[in-house]
């Protein structure tokens, strides 16, 4: 089987803003960051000062250089979230020809990789299958892995034929886990010991966690502080997330929480055997807080907030 280019695009077809092509006297770019531009010249101008291209690099590709390109690609993984695709997972019932519509997907996992796109595909290709150590996550038949190298994005998907590369993904209509203009990412798998109160990590690091039920029709919490470096942006930061998961999302109801789960269910702790706790994270400005979902009746707590002090914080 051939393998598909991965080519990379152009400035200009990158539409990026920070680019300047002085070809012709009428638009000419004169001056800009602080330096006088030539006529005939490329620019760069995302920086303190605008960067001229060298003659030896590609006329009309990206050049090595550009800031805006990613050393290690990012690399996202979307899966199918419909019922129909579910029952073919769990019990192999036959189904028509998946079609990977954006609308369908909802992302699941995010981690980077230093291969390139190109060798990415080609790993995928070969049979291997350590998903574990390439992903940080286990994709199932049907999902879409998009590899972003930051001046674009190229798509794999794992249809009927195997790993195959999409030409037309648009990732803007796959659900990403906004909730209020929080980003809810789903446990991939790694780290379990953050989400544990009796871990050494949390004991270590965790500078607050929450403890929260059901009852009355209403949800109960209990904010604990454990470190004297939590400060008024801890607080702050937990109140934003409690208050927008009651109002936008599953701490609406225990009914709320039981549906979100079992529709993320690859937030589920593989790890643990019979376990129906399920994982999420949340990035905000200062900490990261993870949070352990128990959406099973007869649990004293339906859920587990931990707060951790991020890098942005530090």
């Amino acid at each position: 089987m051939a393998v598909p280019t991965f080519g990379v695009p152009s400035c200009a077809e990158c539409a990026c803003p920070d680019y300047v092509n002085n070809c012709s006297a009428e638009k000419m770019v004169k001056r800009a960051k602080g330096r006088r531009l030539y006529l005939g010249e490329r620019y760069c101008l995302n920086g303190r000062r605008a960067v001229q291209f060298k003659r030896s690099d590609p006329r009309h590709r990206v050049p090595s250089w550009c800031p805006r390109r990613l050393r290690s690609p990012a690399i996202r993984v979307y899966t199918r979230r419909t019922v129909s695709d579910l029952l073919d997972r769990l019990f192999g019932m036959e189904t028509s020809v998946i079609i990977p519509w954006p609308r369908d997907y909802i992302l699941c996992a995010e981690t980077s990789t230093h291969h390139t796109p190109r060798q990415f595909y080609l790993l995928l290709r070969s049979g291997y299958t350590d998903y574990r150590d390439l992903l940080g996550w286990y994709p199932q038949k049907y999902d879409v892995i998009e590899a972003d190298i930051g001046i674009g994005s190229y798509f794999l998907f794992w249809g009927d034929k195997g790993w195959e590369k999409l030409y037309s993904f648009d990732k803007s209509g796959a659900d990403r886990g906004f909730v209020g203009g929080l980003q809810l990412h789903a446990h991939n798998g790694l780290n379990p010991d953050r989400y544990s109160l009796t871990s050494s990590f949390c004991a270590d690091f965790c500078v607050g966690y929450t403890r929260g039920y059901f009852g009355g029709g209403k949800f109960h919490h209990h904010w604990t502080i454990r470190r004297e470096v939590a400060n008024d942006a801890l607080y702050k930061e937990h109140e934003q997330l409690i208050l927008t998961l009651e109002q936008e999302s599953f701490l609406k109801s225990y009914e709320d929480l039981s549906d979100y789960c079992h529709s993320h269910f690859w937030a589920r702790f593989r790890e643990l055997e019979n376990s129906d706790d399920y994982g999420f994270y949340v990035d905000m400005e200062r900490h990261t807080f993870y949070l352990r979902c128990m959406p099973a009746e007869e649990s004293s707590y339906h859920i587990y907030i931990f707060a951790y002090p991020n890098h942005k914080g530090e």
